[in-house]
């Protein structure tokens, strides 16, 4: 029979039946011994050892120090945080040992401040429910210490055992283990669990006698993989967000990751932050106290973020609730009806049983008696409770709560106030409906009462107000969780059903202790308490994946019920039944969660149907010993996503250039990857494709014009992804952007005719001529949307006509009225140039000429066509020598067909590509209602076309 099983989410307060994940542990005796010493041992021994077990260690080399005759400075902070842990988690009364200073043979703190002493005491000050008496200070009395720890370890059995915690070197240990043994109870050894996280304090030796790991493991029933654990390094010191220990960020004692404990309104919080800063050889390193943090909640990757949100309400002591409480075995739904007390639910933190034979059914009742956490769930106060579902189907969600009594109403009938009437509550496994709403996150649920339990329940969910409904997909055990959100609040039972079982809106006031007509709960009755029932051995999904990345390792949390200590195991085989990988963990007796950890050794296939089976079996059992297994189906997906972006806009590119695009991308498969352009109208262009292989990249396409875009903005770029040899609409990501395109830039060299000399910037305060052509002799010519045009120099400097007043300059940083120049057509590319004073340029660089002669004619051309033609789509027309005038014109343009057989057709565009004429056998062409500017005009005749720049004045 599936049994009661306790999914719990982060932190557990001492409750009867406490549960956790690391290495096992469930709510069992924990020992600690650190090191620490503050006191210098001149006798410190240095050299090197060669270890032969356990196995991370076999054949490797340890060096240590005569010179290091104080402990690490670590522990000083690391063992308030430990104590903290656990007295946050309500644990205090299951520490049964904890010894500090433990260097065997390093003397007594008779001149040097005894920081270890100070910390613990500042502790217990602070943390009243530890038993005083089971702390040690080995420099004091070693003796004492071991034969206490030896005396915790005597008494271990396999329903109670003992956790020791490893802070320091292993002779400590070793000397209490051979006790046990020297007094005839070596067998209690089997049921102690070691936990360390550092082969530094297995394997150092401050005496040249004094023995280390690999010796427990030789000379007493310890085990690795059994009963002893090395967990990961929980010192990261190069690491700000790894680890416990941020005192070697690069090369610097970094507190960046821990103020929030010098700055929180807790000062038991603020004590942590005092002994991390005790003295100028403190370090921002609680790294031992890391294998407390595994223990409670299983998790070898903690850091300081993460103690923050334990902490974030403070370090609060917990409390067992009374000591009649005994949880139900299991609750069921049946036919369709889903009913338990709240009391069912193991406590934790500042939830509290409460006793009312008036109004509360059986009696009693469950309240948070915490501090209002409107904002956040705090895992300290997180109860979670696993039921079992006989008929999948859509259930609401209600349950009988009341007010505390300063906020409920005070007469039959009258609600409260809107002030203690909520808690936070979720369901694991994405299976609440929220109004539209599918969520596995909390949610505020809330109902007011009178001085009896009213069957309420309205979720508050982004917003929103709507009852919850719960969607369950197939028989199962499921999960739900509750945590504390207004102080006070009261939780009687707990009702969920299916439309056909009961109409939940028919019953908003009186409770099943007032009416007795209600219903009864659901599932397995108390058990007899105290009637030493021995558990089954049993194995349920907590969290179950439906889906896994491949090559990726993933966490399976695994609720068990142990008759006695057994292996609990996740295997994984592939679709064809394959055996795959799989994880193991030995638990003890009892009942609670273990999260194993599966490993890939080799990437799966991308697929469906891949099994996961969950198992309990004997201690080193083969498959066929399974006491009991659960199957699960899902599927291993690829790590990539198809995705598409673009790295960035393209900047405006110039007419007839090719568009440089670059992409971002990321591909499961093979696919295609292309870049499109189209015209600002959304006319397809163009567009450029490379085929990519699965995984992530830039790709950087170049798109290449058919014909010459003409100048404009907003045009079209859309980047898509898609499967190899797709059309368009099978695009699976795109992006887009638009871009501009410029006019072309041209560069031309200007040419007097007299002199036959060139133009030159040389000296750009004085313009003269020179007889070749070098960069200072290259001028960019901009035509200006009045008709004129202007000069920019190799500088980025305009020429200026200085109004004629002197030799003309390329000095300015802006076009004004003397840095634009009318041009006079002379045919062959050459052109008189008239400054704004209406004088022509002359040979000496002076603007002073009334007409042009060849000493005021300058050919202007570039270097590889004739300056005032612009490429176009169309060929030049070489067998026809059509063409317009006059030109600048005022409006009225005339055509010579030449020698072509008919008058052809005429198009006239402005600078942006817009046509603004069109006509066919036409000679004449009216442009005088335009406004002045520069326009392109293409002539179609015979098949071939001509295309030049007209100029309206």
């Amino acid at each position: 029979m599936t049994r009661l099983f306790i999914m719990v989410a982060m932190l557990f307060i001492a409750t009867q039946t406490f549960s956790a994940t690391g290495y096992g542990y469930n709510n069992n005796r924990i020992a600690v011994s650190a090191d620490g010493n503050n006191q210098a041992d001149p006798n410190t021994w240095g050299g090197t050892v060669t270890a032969t077990a356990p196995s991370a260690d076999a054949g490797k080399t340890f060096t240590y120090n005569s010179n290091w005759q104080r402990g690490d400075e670590d522990d000083w902070s690391a063992t308030p945080a430990a104590l903290a842990m656990l007295a946050n988690a309500g644990l205090e009364g299951k520490l049964v040992h904890y010894s500090y200073n433990n260097f065997i043979g390093s003397p007594a703190h008779t001149s040097a401040v005894n920081v270890m002493k100070d910390g613990v005491n500042g502790a217990l000050q602070r943390f009243k429910n530890f038993n005083a008496s089971v702390f040690y200070d080995v420099s004091a009395n070693n003796t004492a210490a071991i034969n206490h720890l030896a005396e915790q370890i005597k008494i271990s059995t396999a329903s109670d055992p003992l956790y020791f915690v490893s802070m320091g070197p292993t002779e400590f240990l070793y000397q209490a283990l051979a006790k046990v043994k020297a007094d005839g109870k070596e067998a209690s050894i089997n049921h102690l669990y070691i936990v360390s996280h550092s082969n530094y304090n297995d394997n150092n030796i401050r005496r040249a006698n004094h023995r280390r790991i690999e010796h427990v493991l030789q000379d007493f029933p310890v085990k690795e993989g059994t009963n002893f654990l090395r967990i990961k390094d929980q010192n990261q010191s190069s690491n700000l967000t790894q680890g416990w220990s941020t005192n070697n960020i690069n090369g610097s004692n970094d507190y960046s990751q821990w103020t929030w404990m010098r700055d929180h309104a807790d000062a038991n919080v603020n004590f942590l932050w005092d002994r991390m800063n005790v003295n100028s050889h403190s370090k921002a390193d609680i790294s031992d106290a890391g294998m407390i943090w595994f223990l409670l909640y299983g998790d070898q990757n903690g850091n300081p973020s993460k103690l923050k949100t334990q902490f974030v309400n403070g370090i609060v002591e917990g409390e067992a609730p009374d000591s009649d409480y005994c949880p139900a075995i299991e609750s069921f739904e049946k036919d369709g009806l889903m009913v338990f007390e709240a009391e069912r639910i193991p406590l934790k933190g500042a939830w509290k049983l409460g006793t009312d034979d008036q109004y509360a059914s059986g009696g009693k009742y469950i309240y948070y008696d915490g501090p209002n956490s409107y904002n956040t769930q705090n895992a300290v106060n997180t109860l979670t409770y696993s039921f079992k579902i006989n008929n999948p189907g859509t259930y609401t969600f209600k349950w009988f709560v009341r007010q505390n009594e300063e906020e409920r109403g005070k007469v039959d009938g009258q609600q409260g106030t809107d002030l203690s009437n909520d808690a936070w509550v979720r369901f694991l496994g994405d299976v609440a409906h929220v109004g539209g709403t599918q969520t596995s996150e909390f949610f505020k649920f809330y109902g007011r009462s009178d001085p009896g339990f009213w069957l309420h329940g309205v979720a508050e969910f982004d917003h929103n107000h709507n009852w919850v409904n719960v969607k369950f997909p197939s028989a199962g055990t499921y999960t739900m969780e509750i945590c504390g959100r207004s102080h006070g609040y009261q939780i009687d039972k707990i009702v969920m059903a299916q439309s056909s079982a009961a109409a939940l809106g028919n019953y908003t006031e009186k409770t099943e202790a007032q009416s007795q007509k209600y219903w009864s709960e659901t599932g397995t009755p108390d058990p007899n308490c105290g009637s030493g029932t021995t558990p089954t051995n049993s194995v349920a999904f907590a969290n179950s994946p439906t889906s896994i990345i491949t090559g990726e390792s993933f966490d399976v949390t695994v609720a068990y019920s142990s008759a006695s200590q057994n292996d609990v195991m996740a295997i994984v085989n592939g679709p064809d039944g394959t055996w795959l990988a799989n994880a193991i963990q030995t638990v003890q007796a009892g009942s609670g969660n273990v999260t194993l950890t599966v490993n890939q050794p080799t990437a799966w296939e991308v697929g469906a149907n891949y099994n996961l089976k969950i198992a309990i079996r004997p201690v080193g059992g083969a498959w066929d010993t399974n006491l009991d297994e659960k199957d699960v189906k899902f599927e291993v997906k690829s790590a990539l996503e198809n995705a598409i972006s673009l790295v960035n806009c393209p900047a405006p590119i110039t007419t007839g250039n090719s568009l440089p695009v670059a992409i971002n991308y990321s591909s499961a498969t093979q696919n295609d990857v292309l870049a499109i352009v189209s015209d600002p109208s959304g006319v397809w262009l163009a567009n450029a494709i490379q085929t990519v292989p699965a995984g992530t990249g830039t790709l950087n396409l170049t798109v290449n014009p058919e014909t010459e875009w003409p100048a404009g903005t907003a045009y079209q770029l859309k980047v898509a992804i898609r499967p190899v040899g797709g059309a368009w609409d099978s695009n699976i990501k795109e992006d887009n952007c638009t871009f501009d395109v410029l006019p072309s830039r041209l560069v031309v060299s200007i040419q007097n005719q007299g002199s036959l000399s060139y133009i030159s910037a040389s000296n750009e305060e004085k313009l003269n001529v020179v007889p070749s052509v070098g960069a200072n002799e290259q001028f960019e010519m901009i035509e200006n949307n009045d008709g004129t045009v202007s000069f920019k120099g190799s500088n980025d400097l305009y020429v200026s006509s200085e109004n004629g007043n002197k030799e003309m300059t390329c000095t300015r940083t802006a076009i004004g009225a003397w840095e634009k120049f009318t041009l006079v057509d002379f045919g062959n590319d050459v052109y008189g140039i008239k400054a704004n004073n209406d004088m022509y340029l002359r040979n000496s660089m002076l603007c002073t000429s009334e007409t042009a002669s060849l000493w005021q004619q300058f050919k202007i051309q570039s270097a590889t066509s004739s300056a005032r033609k612009v490429s176009t789509a169309a060929p030049l027309s070489t067998e026809i020598n059509a063409k317009f005038y006059p030109n600048p014109s005022d409006g009225l343009v005339h055509i010579d067909w030449g020698n072509a057989s008919e008058a052809g057709s005429v198009e006239v565009f402005n600078l942006q590509g817009q046509l603004i004429y069109q006509s066919s056998t036409s000679s004449m062409v009216d442009l005088s209602q335009e406004r002045a500017g520069i326009y392109i005009i293409r002539l179609v005749v015979d098949g071939v076309s001509t295309t030049g720049k007209l100029v309206i004045r």
